[in-house]
């Protein structure tokens, strides 16, 4: 058994220079049983010969070669039969080790230099049994070799229609082949063995065919053909120019199963190019003696270069019967250049056919391809390759799942006959690996907008039509649908969130009807928010001074949420409250403000909207605020104010009306000023206007309250009163106060009494003093005015008087005593000196008495001083004459 590098073929590629696509067709394999046969070789050979005297005599040499048959080399050993005269014969007996069933095939190995068809008639063969007697009718043997005549090494096929236990060759010569003779080198039939029937050559075939006399040819070496070994080689030699053709056949014991392939290793002639090599020779497969495939040449045959040469080439095809020979000839340009060096003729299991489960050998990067091979015999293996002649083994499935590729690749599955160690040629399984390219990402589309967009990619084949479909877990913007074509239509939802959606694509190759995975992409979808739009909305106005306070401003629509919102222009005294969208405080100022309210999303770039809202802020209604003014009095400068107004819009002016008499109102400073000539109580009233439009005007009445002049009673001294002396003194009117004025009196002298009417003290007092006469004015206000002023009333005494008195008489010597007359009037105690009084008398003022001797005579004026107690004091003189 030989075992052989394992190569592998596609039998549908024809290879010259130029790739071609593989086609892959499911075919149904079809299961041909093969018999194991082994080869029963003639293990006896018995020579005979007959001779005629003088003419010549036959002979036979080397009998035993033609049954040494253990190795490939001893069976080319020969015995040779020949005869060398007219008449003479030479024979040998072939037998073997057992008897033959009638009709059982006998395989002869002959030889000659010459054409075996050119001495058939001077052959025959013949069964013979045990002992060699001849059996049935003998066969000429050009009737067997009428389609491998030629010269060297030839099998013939004899077919005993009798048992039988061997064959008997006869060599009978006429005049034109008297020499060289036929070799016989064996001889053998096919029985029945059990196991596998392997396919390596049991033998080798060699000859040369219609090369012209004289002409030389051959085979060099012809078993290097089929030793198994792919470093020697056979040499099919032809002259240059020479007709007729060279071969060398591998002869098989076992017919191999129909389909099986032949693969023949050659080497490059020269500068061949691949189509000059492949029509340099030819191809022919036998079963027996009859074609199976006669003539293989040139588009028929595959082309491979031996892995690790540059020359040498698998050239192979399948046989479409069962076939037990191959051979190979020369042909064509091959007889321009001479030789044909063969390495090895192999009988392999037919290539299997390899088709992809998916019906599609073409797939995009990123996935893998299922390869299935079936085999013609459905028991065969099948081993795949990464490279067409290489060793290195992937898988020995039927069904090969490649990895994820990436790029084409080519995968090469052999057949392998289960048991044995050759391989088929190798066929050749390209997974065409495409790419896509050129993803082009959705136009962006808007929330709330109508969208028309479409995804896109490229195949790097030629014509491909693309499917596009959601990946599971991937969504489009709500409101949006994507089509197999990849259009994607709708309105995007209001509800849609905006933003950068990543939408995983499964794409999908459909071109012809197919479903091919071709990957899938991740496209960018950009969703615009909605335009930012704030809804239309209003502000309250408000007043100035009063707290104010907006309802939330409105959410924007559209937009990328979050939203910062800008307010400007806000009236003096408001602010805004970004996070509860308030605006509030008190306003200041009054007047038309243009607020604007703008407001930014948080898409990039930033979508911004505006809306400006008109805020009224009122003036504070004017006010006069209430006050008590202060109270004037007739006759008083008199300065009060008006307390400002609040609100309204400034400038504000002032009126008033009803001011008291004597007063005026100054608009600009809001004094009441003056000298009050009225008493009582006025109602002032003042009127606010400011400058708004519409203007507002407040009043307020305010009591102003003008009391009388004080009511005085104006101070006055008295005229001085004296006892007993009639009085009148009149106290003065009171000033000021509310008329009527009524007057009331205490504290008035005795003897005097007091008029409330006229004011007067009148009469005559009884009692001197100083008196405090209390008066006590009061008006007719409400409440009414009093005024007391105490008068100083003084009341003289009566004035000092001492009375005349008659002059006295006394005597000189007589006790004398005289009373002066006591003093009216004055106030007591009245005290009393006296001067002038007389010698000898004395004077006791608290008694007056003049008393005592007098001792001088005469007349004395005796002047008595009476002083009384008043303030000033009174005084008073007197003079009394007394005579002694």
């Amino acid at each position: 058994m030989k075992t052989f590098t394992r190569s592998h073929y596609a039998r549908a590629v024809l290879r010259f220079g130029i790739t071609f696509s593989i086609f892959f067709v499911t075919l149904l394999s079809q299961t041909f049983a093969q018999r194991a046969l082994r080869r029963v070789y003639a293990n006896n050979a018995t020579p005979g010969t007959t001779s005629i005297p003088v003419v010549g005599a036959g002979s036979v040499s080397n009998p035993n070669n033609a049954i040494t048959n253990t190795t490939l080399a001893e069976r080319n050993l020969s015995a040779n039969i020949n005869a060398t005269g007219l008449g003479a014969t030479a024979f040998i007996n072939l037998t073997f080790p057992s008897s033959i069933t009638a009709n059982t095939p006998i395989h002869i190995k002959l030889g000659s230099t010459a054409s075996l068809l050119g001495i058939g008639e001077a052959l025959r063969v013949q069964a013979i049994n045990a002992s060699g007697t001849l059996l049935g009718s003998p066969s000429q043997v050009s009737g067997l070799l009428s389609l491998v005549g030629g010269v060297n090494e030839y099998e013939l096929i004899y077919t005993p229609t009798v048992a039988n236990q061997g064959v008997r060759i006869t060599y009978a010569p006429t005049l034109s082949l008297l020499s060289g003779g036929i070799n016989v080198y064996g001889a053998y039939y096919k029985t029945n063995a059990t196991g596998v029937a392997c396919d390596s050559p049991d033998d080798q075939l060699n000859g040369a065919v219609g090369l012209a006399t004289g002409v030389a040819g051959g085979v060099l070496n012809p078993l290097n053909a089929v030793d198994g070994n792919l470093n020697t080689a056979a040499v099919l030699q032809t002259a240059v120019g020479a007709t007729g053709y060279i071969h060398s056949t591998a002869v098989f014991t076992s017919e191999g199963a129909s389909g099986d392939s032949v693969k023949v290793l050659i080497q490059r002639t020269g500068n061949l190019l691949d189509l000059q090599l492949l029509s340099s020779f030819s191809i022919n497969t036998y079963l027996g003696n009859t074609p199976v495939n006669s003539g293989i040449t040139g588009n028929l045959l595959s082309l491979n270069l031996l892995s690790g040469t540059s020359d040498r080439y698998y050239i192979g095809f399948r046989s479409t019967g069962a076939f037990d020979r191959i051979e190979v000839r020369t042909a064509g340009v091959l007889n321009l250049l001479g030789n044909l060096t063969i390495y090895e003729i192999q009988r392999t299991p037919g290539a299997p056919v390899v088709v992809p489960t998916s019906q599609n050998v073409t797939i995009y990067a990123g996935n893998t391809a299922t390869l299935t091979a079936t085999t013609t015999v459905a028991s065969d293996n099948v081993i795949w390759y990464s490279s067409a002649t290489g060793t290195s083994q992937i898988s020995t499935s039927k069904t090969f799942t490649t990895p994820v590729l990436n790029q084409t690749t080519r995968y090469y599955a052999a057949t392998q006959r289960n048991g044995c160690t050759e391989t088929s040629l190798r066929a050749a399984a390209v997974v065409n690996v495409l790419s896509l390219t050129g993803f082009t990402n959705p136009p962006s589309g808007q929330v709330g907008q109508a969208y028309t967009g479409a995804l896109s990619a490229t195949s790097s084949g030629a014509n491909r039509t693309l499917n596009y479909a959601l990946a599971t877990g991937s969504n489009l913007p709500a409101g949006l649908t994507l089509a197999a074509n990849g259009t994607i239509t709708g309105t995007v939802a209001p509800s849609a969130t905006p933003g950068t959606y990543q939408i995983n694509v499964n794409i999908t190759d459909v071109t012809g009807g197919g479903n091919l995975p071709a990957g899938s992409h991740v496209y960018t979808l950009v969703i615009a928010p909605a335009n930012l739009a704030l809804p239309a909305f209003a502000l309250g106005n408000g007043t100035v001074g009063t707290p104010y306070a907006s309802a939330a401003l409105p959410e924007p629509t559209g937009g990328n949420p979050k939203y910062t919102y800008t307010v400007t222009n806000l009236p003096p005294g408001l602010t805004f409250d970004p996070n509860t969208r308030v605006i509030s405080g008190t306003p200041t100022t009054a007047g038309s403000y243009t607020v604007r309210v703008q407001v930014s999303d948080s898409s990039n770039p930033s979508q911004t909207t505006f809306r400006d809202v008109t805020v009224i802020i009122s003036p504070a209604t004017l006010i006069l605020p209430d006050t008590t003014l202060a109270t004037g009095q007739v006759g008083n400068p008199y300065v009060t104010t008006i307390p400002a107004a609040r609100g309204g819009t400034s400038p504000i002016t002032y009126t008033a009306a009803d001011v008291p008499a004597g007063l005026t109102f100054n608009p600009e400073t809001r004094q009441i000023t003056g000298t009050p000539t009225q008493y009582g109580t006025f109602t002032v009233a003042v009127t606010a206007s400011d400058a708004g439009n519409p203007q507002q005007t407040a009043t307020r009445n305010y009591t102003l309250r003008v009391n009388p002049a004080p009511l005085v009673l104006p101070e006055a001294t008295l005229a001085a009163a004296q006892v007993g002396t009639g009085y009148t003194a009149t106290i003065p009117a009171a000033t000021g106060g509310t008329t009527p004025i009524t007057y009331s009196a205490t504290g008035v002298p005795a003897g005097l009494t007091f008029n409330p009417e006229t004011r007067q003290l009148t009469g005559t007092p009884t009692t001197s003093g100083t008196f405090t006469v209390t008066v006590t004015a009061t008006d007719a206000a409400s409440p009414a005015q009093t005024s007391t002023r105490t008068y100083t009333v003084t009341v003289n005494p009566a004035t000092l008087t001492l009375p005349a008195a008659t002059p006295v008489t006394a005597q000189v010597g007589t006790s004398y005593s005289t009373t002066l007359p006591a003093a009216s009037g004055g106030t007591t105690p009245v005290t009393y000196s006296a001067t002038g009084i007389p010698a000898g008398l004395s004077f006791n003022p608290t008694t007056r008495v003049i008393s005592g001797t007098p001792t001088t005579a005469g007349t004395f004026t005796v002047t008595l001083t009476a002083a009384d107690a008043g303030n000033p004091q009174q005084t008073v003189s007197r003079d009394y004459t007394i005579t002694v």
